[in-house]
């Protein structure tokens, strides 16, 4: 995402996880939460990559 807010280009992130909302904070880190969870199920990181990367740690998590 080199430093851009994420918007229809990054719609495959959103697709390939679905329940989760992401955007770029003003700390330049994209935040990613997944909706209705409570206490907030929240990741950060620098980018896409990272961000994909610990999505997926959590939702195997979850599936065991």
């Amino acid at each position: 995402m080199t430093g851009q807010c994420p918007g229809p280009a990054d719609a495959g992130l959103a697709d390939r996880f679905p329940g989760w909302e992401i955007e770029l904070g003003t700390d330049g880190l994209l935040h990613a939460w997944l909706a209705g969870t409570d206490p907030p199920l929240v990741v950060c990181a620098a980018d896409e990559a990272d961000l994909r990367d610990q999505i997926r740690i959590i939702a195997l998590g979850e599936m065991a």
